[in-house]
């Protein structure tokens, strides 16, 4: 049986999911093409991430 206590709060949840989907975003590039096309969408796309993610802060 599943115990609540051990489960952990929803707040650790939510921040996993969080950067589970930071981390998809610049994966898909690479899901719909390759090569260096898909790398540099990535990286624009992690740069583009990383100064809102810090302008946030």
């Amino acid at each position: 049986m599943l115990d609540p206590v051990e489960l952990g709060s929803s707040w650790s949840a939510d921040v996993s999911s969080l950067f589970a989907f930071g981390a998809l975003v610049v994966v898909l590039p690479f899901m719909f093409g390759g090569g260096t096309a898909a790398l540099v969408t990535a990286a624009i796309v992690y740069g583009i991430g990383h100064v809102i993610g810090q302008g946030a802060v």
